[in-house]
């Protein structure tokens, strides 16, 4: 593909698409939005007879790296938390506050 195919591309899924779901007059729940996208794409790749199954899934490479997934979850929850508690003091930890029954088990 060429360099310019790649970075319109970019732009229009990264960009384009969240700005127009952003400013769009409709207003539809993000999550089951992403569900139904997320779905079209597995279909999309699993109807695909050149797309090797075996790639979409593949725990046997995850020993290798967990310990790398977890340092960057590590660090990716450290600087949310701390975004938090200097942006929106008033919502840290307000989940558990205002809604303890939804930690119970």
């Amino acid at each position: 593909m060429p360099r310019l195919a790649l970075i319109s591309e970019f732009l229009m899924l990264f960009v384009g698409l969240p700005l127009a779901y952003r400013y769009s007059p409709v207003r539809i729940p993000a999550l089951p939005l992403l569900w139904v996208v997320a779905g079209y794409a597995a279909w999309q790749l699993l109807r695909d007879p050149r797309f090797d199954r075996r790639r979409l899934w593949n725990p046997g490479q995850l020993p290798g790296h967990l310990a790398s997934i977890l340092a960057i979850f590590a660090l990716v929850a450290f600087v949310q938390w701390l975004s938090v508690r200097r942006f929106a003091p008033q919502l840290e930890w307000s989940l558990v506050r205002q809604n303890p029954a939804i930690w119970r088990w």
